[in-house]
């Protein structure tokens, strides 16, 4: 960045700018956006899912601002974090004292990936404190995503002196070779600004010099990791524990970003949810590409996630490999993962693959095992297509339980409001019964298949409930048998929320629900999952119900 000529040409141009009548027809056009409450700033239509204007009726900035500080977003799953989006993102009328709980709102919202939105509605009130970081915020975020031109232009049009710019245009200064002058920038920084000085000079010098000791990479702000890109620090996957999903997601896309960045920056991306399916194959591709390009001696990088993926690359790029070989590959792959994440992984890698394998010659498991693995990747209508190629196949090749399962996962996909009492009705008629105890005979050990298919058959009746699913009467008797297996959720918690509800304040309910997911929402007992459902469809967001009873159904495992 030449900074120090292009400064004073810049400034002249947009005082000639700010003078023109287009400019002067912008200001009085954008006027009255500043007059609208923070609280009515959205995002979205209702095409795009936007929640009633009455979200925080019967809340208070008092409770709203401690239940929005308290959610722990690196530790709640895609569904749960797309719900966030739904309520942050939409426009209501304002909460009781609602001024004092608008930083809470921009909080979450960065936390759940949402920078560009908060920087949007910090720009729009310039004149409050919070919203006066709105355009320095956008150029670190900028920074961290590799746009360099944008951000530095926009540095170069503040006063050298303002101390809120400096960090940025010191590493300005840096991405454009003029590390003396970078360096300068930040010994003239007040220590005030929060600024790690010794960090960011230590930084700029292995900018200049790669040396043998270099600082640690750090990732919790956008600056900071526009700093660690750029002098090609350590990824340390710690660092990245907490990362917003947005932030990760530039680190996946940044051309300059580390192939070790990229791996620790995508368990973020995917549990935010924001990953796409290029995305996370580029970095397994990459993973796979530097293990075998290592030389003797040299440390190769871990597996990412599995063997069995990196054998499924291998098998689909491997031109004598007939399609029944790639299948069977693929397949591996996806039974291979041993966590949600890994199945995530798995899932977008293969996306393309699978929506492109022919159908011909591969069997019940696997077009189960594809169909559910589309369907954790979005593309609803490949799902479709190998759910119904299990229709085709041989009588004795069939699967009755597995079939009804996808239908039950497809149905919550797509929010069918159809009775799907049919669809549990032939899951439970599939399910294999229990051993009856015969007295003075030995059993013999239960099939752990059987035994889990039991389970998810239970898991689903709950599921069916909490999403508003009315159970035939056959159903309904059933449930009434089962036990309940999970995390419990705490009665008081769930009358608080009921209390909300009850009292019409909606977005303090769904906000207090979501909470009780974490990670996992399988891991929540089935009657606690239920409630928390229930609760959530009462608070207007049924839709996310039914994504996060999907995500508990865990599409990703094959039992």
């Amino acid at each position: 960045m030449s900074v120090r000529p292009d400064i004073r040409a810049l400034c002249l141009a947009l005082a000639a700018y700010s003078l023109s009548p287009q400019s002067m027809a912008q200001t009085v056009e954008a006027a009255p956006l500043r007059q609208i409450d923070p609280w009515g700033v959205g995002w979205l239509g209702q095409a795009d899912g936007a929640l009633p204007v009455s979200l925080w009726s019967g809340a208070s900035a008092e409770v709203l601002s401690p239940l929005m500080a308290a959610l722990r977003t690196e530790t709640l799953s895609p569904a749960t974090q797309a719900a966030l989006r739904r309520i942050t993102l939409s426009s209501a009328r304002p909460p009781e004292a609602g001024v004092e709980a608008v930083e809470a709102r921009l909080g979450l919202m960065e936390r759940i990936g949402e920078m560009r939105r908060s920087v949007d509605l910090r720009s729009r009130f310039p004149e409050t404190l919070w919203g006066a970081q709105g355009a320095a915020l956008g150029a670190e975020f900028d920074l961290a995503a590799g746009r360099s031109e944008t951000a530095c232009a926009a540095v170069a049009e503040r006063r050298a002196d303002d101390v809120r710019w400096m960090p940025s245009r010191a590493l300005c200064y840096a991405l454009s070779g003029d590390f003396d002058a970078a360096s300068l920038v930040v010994e003239q920084t007040p220590h005030e600004t929060g600024s790690d000085h010794a960090w960011l000079i230590s930084a700029i010098e292995t900018m200049r010099q790669a040396g043998k000791t270099q600082p640690a990479g750090r990732y919790v702000t956008p600056f900071e990791t526009a700093v660690s890109i750029a002098a090609g620090l350590s990824a340390p996957p710690a660092a990245f524990n907490s990362m917003a999903g947005d932030l990760a997601l530039s680190i996946l896309r940044h051309p300059r970003a580390t192939a070790d960045q990229r791996r620790a920056a995508l368990r973020p991306a995917l549990r935010s949810g924001l990953a796409a399916s290029a995305d996370v194959r580029s970095v397994v591709t990459a993973g796979i590409t530097a293990r075998t390009s290592a030389s003797a001696g040299e440390k190769a990088p871990p597996a990412l996630p599995q063997e069995a993926l990196q054998a499924a690359l291998a098998a689909i790029n491997d031109a004598d490999r007939t399609p029944e070989q790639k299948a069977q590959a693929m397949m591996t792959a996806l039974v291979s993962a041993t966590t949600a994440e890994e199945g995530r992984i798995a899932a977008l890698t293969l996306a393309g693959d699978l929506a492109a394998l022919p159908k011909t010659g591969t069997g019940g498991d696997q077009a189960d095992a594809f169909a559910r693995a589309l369907l954790m990747s979005g593309d609803l209508k490949g799902a479709t297509e190998w759910r119904s190629h299990m229709d085709s196949l041989p009588e004795d090749r069939q699967d009755p339980w597995a079939a009804a399962r996808i239908d039950f996962m497809i149905a919550l996909a797509t929010s069918r409001a159809e009775d799907v009492s049919i669809i549990i009705d032939r899951l439970l008629a599939a399910t294999p019964a229990k051993a009856s105890e015969q007295p003075g005979k030995a059993q013999a050990p239960p099939l752990k298949r059987d035994e889990a298919r039991r389970l998810e058959t239970t898991r689903a009746l709950f599921l069916s409930v909490g999403t508003g699913r009315a159970l035939s009467p056959g159903g309904r008797s059933v449930i009434a048998s089962q036990k309940s297996v999970g995390k419990g959720v705490p009665d008081a918690t769930l009358a608080r929320i009921q209390s909300a509800v009850e009292a019409g304040a909606h977005g303090e309910a769904a906000l207090a629900s979501l909470a009780l997911l974490g990670e996992d929402p399988s891991g929540v007992s089935f009657a606690g999952l239920a409630d928390i459902l229930t609760l959530l469809r009462r608070s207007g967001l049924g839709i996310d119900a039914d994504r996060i009873a999907l995500e508990a159904l865990q599409p990703w495992k094959t039992f």
